[in-house]
């Protein structure tokens, strides 16, 4: 009886699932742990004609390293084969068939894109989270985050490809977790409220990471790193 219920649960999660992938073209997987409510994986679906429904991928765009240099990834329907890429660091763009956009911001991981029947599935796997644009203090971290990145590019100057090159081989979760660190310190000493909830949310972070991951082995700073 036991087995019986847990079947027919995972056939009405299945059954979600699927349902979400159709109804939105994209989706970020459910939270492993109720403490640590963020996504490590996103799928997106490209089709070849138009679903009509809430949101429907045409292209994608993803930084990843090629030949040892960092290029911007357009993914289409009728592009490229299966295949599979290191991301970096970096925005992903989502745009659907009407221009509108939906923007997510991954800290590195691995990138898969296969064809299941009809669809082209483009699935991002990470070890450290996948943000969504969805909540005022995320959006604000990222953008410190992007902010951190391309100030340290432009003080490598000529040498740029010394920091494409680290940014590209540090291990995801440890980027994440130093880029905590490294803003934990930067704003300890503001006491703005929206520097005060970027405290708190940069706090809950750390301590979850710390709880899941018994914080990852690294003792370099976000400077060193990259």
């Amino acid at each position: 009886m036991v087995g019986m219920k847990k079947d027919c649960a995972l056939q009405v999660l299945e059954s979600q699932i699927l349902y979400q992938r159709h109804k939105l073209g994209y989706m970020f997987s459910k939270p492993r742990h109720s403490e640590y409510p963020d996504h490590t994986r996103l799928d997106i679906m490209l089709r070849p004609t138009p679903t009509n429904m809430h949101f429907d991928p045409k292209r994608v765009y993803f930084m990843i390293l090629e030949d040892e240099d960092l290029e911007l990834l357009k993914i289409t329907y009728t592009g490229l084969p299966q295949n599979k890429y290191r991301v970096v660091a970096g925005l992903i763009r989502i745009q659907d068939r009407k221009g509108k956009v939906v923007f997510a911001f991954t800290f590195g991981g691995d990138l898969q894109i296969e064809m299941e029947e009809e669809e082209k599935i483009c699935t991002l796997i990470s070890t450290a989270p996948i943000l969504q644009f969805n909540r005022p203090t995320t959006i604000r971290f990222i953008e410190e985050v992007e902010i951190f990145l391309a100030v340290r590019r432009a003080e490598w100057g000529s040498n740029y490809h010394e920091f494409e090159a680290r940014l590209a081989a540090v291990e995801p979760l440890i980027l994440y977790t130093a880029c905590l660190d490294y803003l934990t310190e930067k704003s300890k000493d503001s006491f703005h409220e929206d520097s005060l909830d970027l405290q708190h949310y940069l706090r809950k972070k750390s301590r979850a990471i710390h709880k899941e991951y018994k914080g990852p082995d690294y003792s370099l700073s976000l400077r060193e790193l990259i």
